[in-house]
């Protein structure tokens, strides 16, 4: 990772990758109250060209 912006409620990563190339990122998360909440889609786009993206669907998460 070259640059992580925390916010209250969302990552900002910024990270190199070569053509071909792979790169996993793990985040762990606190629950502070139980429920069913609407996980965000994450996305993940090219910093000088926009063509180039990548999205995974959000969905529902149950917390007990």
């Amino acid at each position: 990772v070259d640059y992580v912006d925390i916010r209250d409620d969302r990552y900002y990563v910024y990270f190199s990758l070569k053509q071909e190339q792979t790169k996993t990122f793990k985040f762990r998360f606190n629950a502070a109250f139980p429920g069913v909440f609407t996980q965000p889609a994450i996305t993940c786009e090219a910093m000088y060209d926009h063509s180039i993206e990548a999205v995974l669907p959000g969905g529902k998460v149950e917390i007990r």
